[in-house]
């Protein structure tokens, strides 16, 4: 995709489907831009829903940069050729639980509860996607996620994109670090990961002052 839609095509793009949507409609009254801000807070409360759970719960912090530019069926966002299924579905509910509401928002005639529950949208729909997609990742774990080898009871915001690294423990346990001190030190790099550095590999060149 990044291919065909560069940064400039992916402006006009932006730029073309805001003016189909008439913007200026959301503006010809304080009730208009109140129900457009009502339901504008059902699509968000669902997507931080499902990324809450995800970081803080699935992954206790742990995520991997090189995954998410890789293809790989052993990558961690891999999930079904691509497609996290538990996320769209926990998505989908969140957002079910409020369009009764919505539809009474619009002028329709609904129960009184689901005016109830659209009037604290972004909470129901906020649990309920939190709560499916939780469930949803009980019954069908993930590479990183609950249960795997890569996960932590403590959380810990760490970068494991094939670094020496042992969850609860940090970097450098895999025995070549340490047990003789002889050959460098350990230096972590801007992007939190940790690398080791020879004394050998350092030059350093003294000049003369001139006077």
């Amino acid at each position: 995709m990044p291919r065909f839609i560069n940064i400039r095509r992916g402006g006009y793009v932006a730029a073309i489907v805001g003016l189909c949507m008439l913007p200026w409609n959301l503006l010809k009254s304080s009730n208009s831009f109140t129900s457009y801000l009502s339901a504008y807070s059902v699509f968000l409360s669902s997507i931080a829903g499902v990324m809450i759970i995800e970081y803080y719960v699935i992954r206790r912090g742990h995520y991997r940069v090189a995954d998410l530019y890789s293809a790989s069926k052993d990558g961690w966002y891999y999930y079904t050729y691509g497609i996290n299924f538990r996320a769209y579905a926990a998505y989908i509910s969140g957002i079910l639980i409020n369009v009764v509401g919505f539809a009474g928002a619009t002028g329709r005639d609904v129960p009184l509860a689901a005016t109830r529950i659209y009037q604290m949208s972004f909470f129901t729909g906020f649990g309920v996607s939190a709560l499916i997609y939780y469930v949803l990742n009980r019954i069908f774990p993930v590479p990183g996620g609950l249960g795997s080898p890569e996960s932590s009871d403590r959380f810990e915001e760490v970068d494991l994109s094939g670094y020496d690294y042992v969850p609860g423990e940090g970097y450098g346990h895999g025995g070549s670090e340490g047990e003789s001190g002889e050959r460098g030190s350990i230096a972590k790099s801007d992007a939190g990961s940790a690398r080791k550095v020879d004394d050998d590999d350092v030059d350093v060149k003294v000049e003369p002052v001139k006077k």
